[in-house]
């Protein structure tokens, strides 16, 4: 089978100089196109061959502050920053080699001036005149540059001063992980950084803190306000405990939306040390360590508040040691300071964790019995404590016999305030000492 094709044929005729001037007229339209882009946009574009300038745009100029008959015979990499230009050399190369663009690059341009000026290139390989070229395009980004440089110099002042400063200084997320501290805080916990970065704060405080320390953490998220000199315990990872008094408030993001909580923490143990050590001189008798006067008083008030409230009694006792001034007289005042540590103690051991042995002066003690249900569980103790000074007191590698005289007062019924108690107990007292000493007598008007 033949086929006839003939018609489906076609044949281009030459172009005639109607069609050339049309394709001209393109062309001369085009390239105005691209001179007008070249010269008017906000972008530096040049064209290197042979590693000499043979374009430059009005940008260019602009930023350079060169025309190109100035460096048309300058080695490109000379308007380069001596210090970046390797690294400009080693994209060149590797855009040679691959033909084809890179990712752009940062660099400094050294301008006809002698300023620096920060740029972000991009280059690609073409062909220009028949030979190999590379052109390349740039942007302006000197005043980015300078502002990340002005903030990472403003961070390393911030860091180098939470690095300095005496406080420690803490950042943890949302759920108490520390994200940042500083080398106060990893003396302050005996961690490394790295030990101490993702330590969670809970692992950091005994742990009958954390409750405590959660519902300030919580009512600042809450809040969104600071809470001030917060005192508290902390764990260190030796074990010992100290005292802390922080500062802590909430961060955010730029929306506001909670990040964290940072915190700046300063030891504060030797100062509560020395406010329990003061407390306890203005509670505690020195040589003993028992409750003193003042005390006991704090702790009567409980006990008849209770009292009245249980509707039960409560019992003072007046106790004083027979015949301690013969210790003191005839084994010296050292002697008679160990059997009254000794008498302290003995006391504490016999009685209920609720009552309060306290020392008002010499060998004279008081004893605040509360929860009495009847006399007869007063009586009861004040026997038992008759009892306790059966066996000796070893003084000095010596066996002292001691023993002791007890007044009872009862409340109500003798008196509802602690002086009317005492002196009443008192009488109590002188009436078991005139009776014979070593025991008790009960305050009957």
């Amino acid at each position: 089978m033949q086929i006839d094709d003939s018609k489906n044929m076609s044949f281009s005729p030459d172009p005639g100089e109607e069609e050339l001037d049309n394709y001209r007229a393109e062309l001369n339209s085009l390239a105005s196109q691209i001179t007008v882009l070249l010269e008017n946009t906000g972008v530096g574009i040049y064209i290197v061959q042979d590693s000499k300038f043979v374009y430059i745009n009005p940008f260019f100029e602009d930023l350079s502050g060169y025309k190109l008959e100035e460096i048309a015979d300058t080695c490109s990499l000379d308007l380069v920053l001596p210090d970046d230009r390797d690294a400009v050399r080693a994209m060149a190369t590797q855009i040679l080699k691959q033909q084809q663009c890179v990712t752009p690059y940062e660099y400094r341009l050294i301008k006809k001036s002698g300023d620096l000026l920060w740029v972000l290139e991009r280059v690609t390989p073409i062909e220009y005149l028949g030979r190999r070229a590379v052109i390349g395009s740039f942007m302006d980004i000197n005043e980015r540059k300078l502002l990340e440089e002005a903030l990472s110099h403003s961070e390393e002042k911030y860091r180098n001063i939470l690095e300095q400063m005496e406080d420690a200084y803490f950042e943890v997320d949302l759920k108490g992980n520390h994200t940042f501290a500083n080398r106060s805080s990893c003396r302050e916990f005996g961690y490394t950084m790295e030990e101490l970065i993702g330590i969670n704060f809970r692992k950091l405080i005994p742990e009958d803190e954390g409750d405590r320390l959660f519902a300030a953490f919580n009512e600042i998220y809450k809040s969104g306000e600071p809470i001030k000199r917060f005192e508290h315990r902390i764990l260190k990872k030796n074990g010992d405990i100290g005292y802390n008094e922080t500062t802590i408030s909430l961060f955010t993001d730029k929306q506001g939306k909670a990040m964290g909580f940072r915190g700046v923490s300063r030891d504060v143990t030797e100062r509560k040390m020395l406010e329990d050590r003061l407390t306890e001189m203005a509670t505690k008798d020195f040589l003993t360590g028992l409750p003193n006067r003042a005390l006991l008083n704090d702790r009567f008030q409980l006990a008849i508040a209770q009292a009245h409230r249980d509707s039960r009694m409560l019992a003072v006792m007046s106790l004083d040691l027979d015949r301690f001034k013969a210790v003191n007289d005839s084994m010296g005042h050292n002697a008679g300071d160990e059997l009254l540590k000794g008498v302290a103690a003995r006391l504490t051991s016999a009685l209920r964790s609720t009552d309060t042995v306290a020392r008002i002066g010499g060998d004279e003690f008081l004893l605040l019995l509360p929860e009495i249900h009847t006399l007869e569980n007063a009586i009861g103790i004040a026997n038992k404590i008759i009892s306790c000074f059966n066996q000796p007191f070893e003084i000095n590698g010596s066996n002292v016999q001691a023993s002791a005289s007890i007044g009872l007062a009862i409340c109500p019924h003798n008196g509802e305030n602690l002086e009317t108690l005492m002196n009443k107990s008192d009488a109590a007292l002188y009436q078991a000492k005139s009776a014979g000493r070593n025991q008790f007598a009960i305050y009957n008007s």
